[in-house]
């Protein structure tokens, strides 16, 4: 896995120019005042694009979310999922991080923006981009792309 920052890539993602448009679409909405749902952005197999948007009320919900898509993506109908969401994510300066403080728990913890992608051969990124809260506005970090083979993301494909 690489990590690399957006202005340094080739052509290692395929769709980049479409993930960092979702991406620059949802960073709008956060400045416009809203939030962001996990959204699910589904390629078929001759190429429309299907959306779906899963309100993430609970943990029961995040456990529907992936249930859903993972039937979804059986159907076989599918070549590519992108999901795009907001979360918070904890980093720590410790050797041994606590593992037992979930990241919405973590006084520490940072607002991020997530765009996952993975296809139907199990290439895939994700996208981590910070956002910082200020007093009059909200000011967005430079995207870090994590690219190769991501253990990390779905395969609905099993």
């Amino acid at each position: 896995m690489k990590e690399q920052q957006l202005n340094d890539l080739d052509v290692d993602i395929p769709n980049k120019q479409k993930l960092l448009g979702l991406l620059s679409v949802a960073a709008d909405k956060i400045k416009d005042g809203g939030g962001i749902e996990v959204t699910a952005f589904l390629e078929k197999r001759n190429g429309d694009m299907e959306m779906m948007i899963f309100p993430q009320i609970d943990d029961f919900a995040k456990k529907l979310t992936v249930m859903i898509l993972k039937k979804q993506m059986e159907t076989g109908n599918y070549v590519s999922y992108t999901l795009l969401n907001e979360a918070w994510m904890s980093t720590c300066d410790k050797k041994e991080p606590d593992f037992k403080v979930r990241p919405r728990d973590d006084p520490n913890r940072k607002e991020i923006l997530v765009l996952s992608h993975k296809n139907d051969k199990g290439e895939g990124c994700i996208i981590i981009q910070e956002l910082v809260r200020l007093e009059s506005r909200i000011e967005f970090k430079e995207p870090i792309v994590k690219d190769g083979e991501w253990e990390g993301l779905f395969n609905f494909w099993k």
